[in-house]
């Protein structure tokens, strides 16, 4: 038998605030670790305290399906790449051929599975330099 939890009861029994604060917490944590990398460009707001669980950036001037490609393939890390349906977003980003990556989390996530996502950012990042 398969037993499906509805959203609704999820965030019921966890706690709204809980979910979002963890959310929070692990994209803070990815952002502290790539933040400084020369050629990470991160979009969204900078107070991580007004964010969602999702860290959209680009890596220089390569194209955003071929960070998310290589990140899966090399590293079996799913992201999404390209305008995410918000081509007006990328005309004002200036991003609108690149796209962008986008790493969405769950409060599921694990801080080791971070700090293994930051690893292989920065991994790629020393490749394309």
């Amino acid at each position: 038998e398969i037993y499906t939890l509805s959203y609704t009861t999820l965030f019921r029994s966890i706690g709204t605030e809980a979910i979002i604060k963890k959310e929070r917490s692990l994209i803070k944590r990815l952002e502290d670790q790539i933040r400084d990398l020369q050629n990470i460009h991160l979009y969204g707001n900078p107070d991580s305290s007004q964010r969602v669980g999702i860290l959209s950036f680009n890596m220089g001037d390569e194209d955003s399906a071929y960070v998310a490609d290589w990140l899966f393939e090399e590293e079996e890390i799913a992201v999404r790449s390209g305008a995410h349906c918000a081509p007006l977003m990328h005309e004002t980003l200036g991003t609108k051929m690149q796209g962008a990556v986008r790493i969405s989390v769950s409060h599921k996530n694990t801080e080791e599975e971070i700090d293994r996502t930051a690893k292989a950012i920065k991994k790629l990042s020393q490749l394309l330099e």
